[in-house]
């Protein structure tokens, strides 16, 4: 099986996707429960979504958030962690909020920057 990330016009080849050793048809393997907010003891791993945004981005982080939610987090329902320079506004914090179920939590001082 072949696969590209290039369309043809911008003349790649296309690379063969390897080989992950799994059964062809296989079905991936789901723990059976554990992916509710705050499952502590289960299959999930310890994460979070962390993301660095500003108040006047909330367009695009709604989107991005509808995006994970629909296809991935809806499942796993890991924590969203915001972090900005300033304070949150209410609007930023309801809009996020009412697009995942999974818990939110909002803060001025990120320990990454």
């Amino acid at each position: 099986m072949y696969v590209s990330n290039f369309t043809p016009f911008h003349g790649r080849k296309l690379i063969p996707i390897l080989d992950t050793g799994e059964p062809e048809g296989a079905p991936l393997w789901r723990a059976e429960k554990g992916y509710g907010p705050g499952a502590e003891g289960t299959n999930r791993i310890n994460a979070t979504l962390l993301s660095l945004v500003r108040n006047e981005e909330v367009e695009g982080m709604v989107q991005a958030m509808r995006d994970l939610e629909r296809t991935w987090n809806s499942k796993f329902n890991y924590p969203w962690t915001f972090f900005n320079d300033v304070p949150f506004t209410e609007e930023f914090k309801t809009r996020t909020q009412a697009e995942t179920s999974a818990e939110c939590k909002y803060g001025e001082e990120c320990p990454l920057c």
